[in-house]
């Protein structure tokens, strides 16, 4: 329970006390929430619009795990911190989804809202491919093989996944 108090405690000092200005999530959820409704305008499949949702909550997690990181001197405050703040963030954004009316029954895949399953698959395939950056710059010397593969990877392995669902006749 002590760990718990910490942790919530830790994770909202951050946000109150920054060192500098960092919009968060106030903007961030009203601009995924008219990202969706425009995307809808358009016509785009839910599916994509969540896959990107889920790569940008899995973006903003690491990038709260390096301003901690570097609050506290490269030290973690918790073990598997990288992962518990990705799990915060993916919970804050679905529940962001959920209580906006965004999670809507009338666009499902094998039984599941669309836009939770593409943000699930997002976080998971962005997860992944930082995983598989870090592997390259571990064989390559802690070397980039392309400038900026940190970002080109997460963001091609999304754009690959949605061709995929689209491919597979996901798309409505």
């Amino acid at each position: 329970m002590k760990m718990l108090a910490a942790f919530v405690f830790s994770f909202f000092s951050l946000l109150l006390i920054p060192s500098g200005v960092y919009a968060h999530c106030p903007l961030c959820s009203a601009a995924t929430g008219m990202a969706v409704a425009t995307t809808r305008l358009y016509g785009i499949d839910d599916i994509v619009v969540g896959l990107f949702i889920g790569a940008f909550a899995v973006s903003t997690a690491l990038w709260m795990n390096n301003i901690a990181l570097k609050k506290n001197r490269k030290k973690e405050y918790m073990p598997h911190q990288p992962l518990v703040f990705v799990l915060v963030s993916l919970a804050a954004t679905i529940a962001t989804l959920y209580f906006s009316g965004l999670l809507d029954s009338r666009y499902q895949i094998l039984g599941v809202d669309k836009i939770f399953f593409g943000t699930v698959t997002g976080t998971v395939i962005t997860l992944l491919s930082f995983e598989f950056h870090n592997k390259l710059r571990l064989y390559n010397g802690n070397k980039n093989y392309l400038p900026m593969q940190g970002i080109i990877l997460p963001l091609l392995a999304v754009v690959i996944a949605g061709f995929g669902f689209y491919i597979m006749g996901w798309f409505v």
